[in-house]
């Protein structure tokens, strides 16, 4: 029996529908996926961006808290040598091994920096500035052995006066350069600069 033209143009206008309905749904269907490919896209990326920003922080710090128990060794190192090149005997064996107990442990917090910092390209400018420091520092020394060895009358009365702030300018210019220590990242910035003094602080006490 031959379908009249009206059932065929029904037939054909609902299969017309369904097949649009369908590229529709599978239209909608790709958007999405898009959709939830950028988004997991963007997810991922945060999540290495927060790995990156935890992983710069904790070098940083580590890097800062070196060099800072470096300084906090040389200061009482410093005093030392002050107190020691005003007396009007040589060095006694006491302070001298209170000088070198100092020094080495201020020379520990330089050679662990050295260790933290080998192969990090960020910090190679901040690595050659802190080795020319340490060779100053080691300089300062030298003259300051050769001083005590001698009594109070045959010192050299310049030396004696500024050899303790050679030292402390060096250990300034150390801390300047740990403040140097900052991020692009500017959410973290304060909140870690905050982080740092206060274990400055703590280290000092």
């Amino acid at each position: 029996m031959m379908k009249s033209p009206n059932t065929l143009h029904m037939q054909f206008t609902q299969g017309f529908n369904k097949m649009s309905i369908s590229k529709g749904c599978l239209y909608i269907g790709a958007v999405i996926a898009a959709l939830i490919s950028i988004l997991i896209f963007i997810n991922v990326n945060a999540e290495l961006q927060q790995i990156s920003t935890v992983e710069t922080v904790t070098e940083r710090s580590t890097l800062a808290s070196d060099l800072y128990n470096a300084t906090i060794e040389m200061s009482l190192e410093r005093s030392v040598m002050q107190v020691t090149l005003n007396l009007d005997d040589p060095i006694a064996p006491e302070f001298k091994a209170l000088l070198e107990s100092q020094r080495t442990k201020a020379n520990d917090g330089f050679n662990h920096f050295f260790e933290h910092i080998q192969g990090k390209s960020d910090f190679l400018s901040m690595a050659e500035s802190t080795k020319k420091h340490k060779k100053r520092i080691g300089e300062i020394r030298q003259l300051a052995d050769k001083q005590l060895q001698l009594p109070l009358a045959r010192r050299d009365a310049t030396l004696v006066k500024t050899l303790p702030e050679q030292l402390k300018a060096e250990i300034s210019a150390i801390e300047r350069e740990v403040k140097q220590l900052t991020f692009t990242q500017a959410a973290v910035v304060n909140s870690l600069d905050a982080l740092l003094e206060i274990q400055r602080f703590g280290w000092l006490i």
